[in-house]
């Protein structure tokens, strides 16, 4: 089998050598193409957090890094001089060396500089070339301001993995009419939506030092720069956190973040002071209510919630009272001098929780960079940071769909994968239950709710990576998307200068001859008052370009091929590299066939009629595999000679030792080599897996150095969910089915994924997704009927009975009270999470008393409450605790109202009118004043009043 392996490790590094070189030329153009601009435009609109505005800022970087002249007008867009306000100090927060709106600045990257000048997009600027944009909601009924942004070419490219915006270009050249390219249709093999921005590594400049030493956060970054000595000079650990008010409550993710400081602690000897810095903006009381938790496990909450004796059992064993330290407030950020006054009491066995709040993105990404525990964050961006980083990251994120939400949060390679790894998922189940989900209330040993079980895996990839499988998935995140020629802005511009084509702002002229694609049929996509209806364009390609071809579309250059192709072949023996001595084909082949000699026996070569495509068929050994039967076809694609390749190995035996109860036959090859396509090289290699029932899997080349990745989906008939079972090295899913589900006897196997490491033998999992008719239903509580099921189940190293286990997770939606809501399902001990859907109309407390308890319950409701609308959720139904439980929430109520759930004001001002239920406030008078730290102070806490 090793024959077979070898032949995938150089087709893998064939096409990725061919890629880098082809790649390299096109990204050549992408680069002349943006130096010879008169102006870039970036654009972002303000949105709720920083996500869209931090990546147009990377976009802005990245651009000057790239030698990209300029200069740049950085366009904001918002709705009200208020909002304005607010986005303009987000990108002085992300862009120090920014002051005045209209006055131009010079901002460096990669040793480059440029001139930067922001502005309102309240007018329409003067017409343009270009302009780019870092993220956008077009998903969810939003248009950019094109007839603002005024510009010929628009593009528009995601963070990584978001799913509320596409990434596309818009032509609208003048006078002519708009024309839309989605860039995910437009080259699928691309793949990028999954794809995230390179950054550079972070760097704290000269230029960014004196820059924030002019802003209100100087005394911030004193105390930042104070952290990153100490933790260069090896004195501290350093923790950083941030994004805990985004999802759930505060309190809980701040004192999870700390269990796991304090098991770094005490399971590694290398981490000893420890700071984490606190870098969320807070309410007082939601930092007085997690530093109560600490001091005082054992008391109760405003909303009742209590402590579990797990809980505190692990507070006291641990002696959390005294091991942690507080420093400073969301009303008082601590300075240099107590920062310093702090470290020099704290012993190698404690905790020192620093609040900082907000700071500038250089000091945040410096900071991240210098983690030394794995680092708790929120947003898509920082994501992309630790992907670049290749070092693991605690992600607060909801796991109401786990696949969808493992993707979202950790990537799984390739990019072309189906389904989320075990990798992914385990790391993302591990955030969820250690960090986001488990309150104090919900603490158990003996369930996935209990931190310090949950976050070990994470901290010890971090701390020890050497060895460690978790350690080696993050560092090949950075080996993939810290190569420049796998970066989402270079490959989305790619397709935009190398396969669409810019307009000219001078003239009508387009690659693309867009009168000629207009689709009739296409939909209408509204651009704003002052543009032209575009036709949305799918999957267009520039036409072939045919070199010294007649008016029938015949070429001379496949002629020629042709003639080169037969005459050197002798008695049915073609060597291909000789007749083929230069081009991509060449390029390709004399990398991945044995001894640079590519023979061909039997060898038959036609051409058709109308001289536009050579085919060429035979057999070889020259893969080193045994015999191969191939088929080419070649056709000439602009200028130059593509080719497709498909083939099977006759003689070959595919073995998988360590899952011997896989029978494996009929290894197949196929490639596409194009050196005008998005990407020159792709191919698949193929088997059918025999185990009960037959599956024809495929790994996408590149593959990953030492392992398989295999994927197979069924067509119909599709295998049930009962012959399934040998498949999973003989466990049987479906007995780990809810009753009222095992009993369908319509659950039907759609796709299968198979993760095999070859290096050492080891099937590492094999997952199924499984799926039942539309009509198909489950009762999961009285008034809840799920429909649109969907199953998948995980079995991690199926071959170990002393390792393996299986996840079984059923998704699904229903309807409540005129809104959308979706769910997830985990057996066997049931435990379900779900919340409405994003987009979905907002409920009102009315509706849902009318839909459970009747008009005449609702009539009965005050009009201040039954009014009231839920419009974010999630919760929470817990079979083992017999209990429904709220994880996060938000109503629309009236200003300044308090919240029932919660009974605590929420004064941050970017909610407005929005109040969440946080899970808790202090119903006590008092706490415990820390007895060992110098900063301790008693806390006056006040009880809150429930308005509602």
């Amino acid at each position: 089998m090793a024959g077979l392996n070898d032949v995938i490790e150089r087709l893998s590094q064939g096409t990725q050598n061919v890629l880098t070189v082809h790649l390299g030329a096109r990204i050549t153009k992408v680069r002349d193409y943006l130096n010879a601009l008169d102006e870039i435009r970036v654009f972002t609109a303000n949105s709720q957090n920083f996500g869209h505005q931090s990546s147009s800022v990377n976009i802005l970087r990245n651009l000057i890094r790239m030698g990209a002249p300029g200069p740049y007008t950085f366009a904001l867009s918002a709705s009200n001089s208020a909002d304005y306000a607010d986005l303009e100090e987000k990108i002085r927060l992300l862009i120090p060396q920014f002051r005045q709106v209209g006055v131009t600045f010079e901002l460096g990257a990669g040793g480059r500089t440029a001139d930067v000048t922001v502005v309102r997009l309240d007018k329409a600027l003067a017409p343009a070339q270009f302009a780019i944009s870092g993220g956008f909601d077009d998903l969810e009924n939003k248009t950019p301001p094109y007839h603002l942004l005024n510009v010929t070419n628009y593009v528009q490219l995601q963070p990584y993995a978001w799913n509320r915006g596409t990434n596309m270009v818009r032509i609208m050249p003048p006078g002519g009419t708009a024309s839309e390219y989605n860039l995910d249709e437009l080259n699928p093999t691309t793949l990028l939506a999954r794809r995230a921005f390179y950054l550079a590594d972070p760097e704290l400049t000269q230029s960014d030092r004196e820059a924030i030493a002019q802003t209100p956060y100087a005394n911030k970054a004193r105390v930042i720069e104070r952290l990153l000595e100490r933790r260069e000079a090896g004195e501290i650990t350093l923790f950083p956190v941030y994004g805990v008010t985004t999802k759930g409550s505060a309190y809980t993710s701040l004192y999870n973040a700390v269990t796991g400081a304090l098991i770094a602690q005490n399971t590694h000897p290398a981490v000893k002071k420890t700071v984490m810095v606190q870098i969320t903006t807070l309410t007082a009381s939601e930092w007085e209510a997690f530093l109560f938790l600490m001091r005082d496990p054992a008391g109760q909450m405003v909303n009742k919630i209590r402590t579990t004796p797990d809980f505190r059992g692990w507070n006291e064993e641990n002696k959390v009272k005294d091991r942690v330290q507080d420093l400073g407030s969301p009303n008082s950020v601590p300075t240099v001098e107590q920062l310093d006054e702090e470290l020099s009491y704290l012993k190698d066995d404690q905790l020192l929780v620093v609040y900082i709040g907000k700071i500038p993105a250089p000091l945040f990404d410096a900071l991240y960079a210098s983690a030394t525990l794995p680092p708790v964050l929120e947003g898509q961006n920082t994501a992309e940071l630790m992907l670049n980083l290749g070092k693991p990251y605690f992600k607060i994120t909801s796991n109401n769909s786990r696949e969808a939400d493992a993707r979202f949060s950790y990537a799984t390679l390739p990019l072309s994968s189906t389904g989320a790894g075990t990798d992914a998922t385990n790391s993302l189940d591990e955030s969820f239950n250690g960090i986001y989900f488990t309150r104090p209330d919900n603490w158990y040993r003996d369930r996935p709710t209990y931190p310090p079980t949950q976050l070990p895996a994470m901290i010890n990839a971090y701390v020890q990576p050497a060895g460690n499988a978790r350690a080696t998935y993050f560092a090949a995140q950075r080996t993939f998307f810290h190569d420049e020629l796998n970066d989402k802005l270079l490959r989305g511009l790619d397709l935009f200068v190398n396969l669409i084509g810019p307009a000219a702002l001078e003239e009508h002229r387009l690659t693309l001859a867009h009168a000629e694609l207009d689709d009739a049929n296409a939909p209408v996509h509204e651009a704003g008052a002052a543009a032209r209806a575009p036709a949305r364009i799918a999957h267009r390609k520039p036409p072939t370009r045919v070199a010294g071809g007649d008016a029938n579309g015949a070429s001379e250059l496949l002629e020629a091929f042709y003639e080169d192709l037969t005459s050197h072949t002798v008695d049915g023996v073609l060597d291909f590299l000789l007749a083929v001595t230069d081009g991509i084909l060449n390029e390709f082949f004399r990398q991945v066939v044995i001894d640079v000699v590519f023979t061909i026996t039997d060898t038959v070569t036609e051409i058709n009629a109308d001289k536009t495509e050579v085919t060429l068929t035979g057999k070889s050994k020259a893969f080193g595999a045994g015999n191969l039967t191939l088929a080419f076809s070649f056709t000439d694609s602009g200028g130059t000679i593509a080719g497709k390749m498909s083939g099977a190995f006759t003689d070959t035996v595919w073995a998988f030792p360590g899952a011997q109860w896989l029978s494996v036959a009929n290894p197949s090859l196929a490639l596409a080599i194009d050196s005008n396509a998005a990407v020159p090289v792709t191919g698949t290699v193929g088997a059918t897996f025999t185990a009960g029932i037959a599956a024809k899997a495929s790994l996408t080349l590149p593959s990953e150095p030492g392992r398989l990745l295999l994927q197979a989906e069924f067509l119909t008939p599709r295998p049930s969910i009962t012959n399934i079972f040998q498949m999973l090295g003989g466990i049987n899913i479906q007995a780990l089915l809810p009753s009222q589900i095992q009993f369908f006897s319509d659950i039907e196997v759609q796709n299968l994924a198979l993760r095999y490491s070859y290096a050492n033998g080891v099937m590492e999992y094999i997952g199924v997704t499984l799926g039942t008719p539309e009509n198909r239903s489950w009762q999961l509580v009285p008034g809840v009927t799920v429909t649109g099921l969907s199953f998948s189940a995980l079995t991690d190293y199926p071959g170990d009975l002393q390792r393996r286990s299986t996840r079984y997770v059923i998704g699904g939606r229903f309807d409540i009270a005129g809104g959308h809501a979706q769910l997830e399902a985990r057996v066997p001990a049931l435990r379900v999470t779900g919340g409405l859907i994003d987009g979905s109309p907002p409920i009102t407390l009315a509706a849902i008393v009318t839909e459970y308890l009747g008009a005449d319950f609702a009539a009965a409701i005050p009009a201040s409450v039954s009014s009231t609308a839920i419009e974010q959720l999630s919760f929470m139904v817990d079979q083992a605790q017999g209990r429904v439980q709220l994880l996060d929430g938000r109503l629309r109520a009236v200003a300044g109202a308090v919240c029932r759930q919660c009974a605590v004001y929420d004064h941050r001002p970017e909610l407005r009118d929005r109040r969440r239920f946080h899970a808790i406030s202090i119903r006590r008078k008092r706490m415990p004043a820390a007895t060992t730290a110098p900063a301790a102070r008693r806390l006056k806490l006040k009880e809150a009043s429930a308005a509602r």
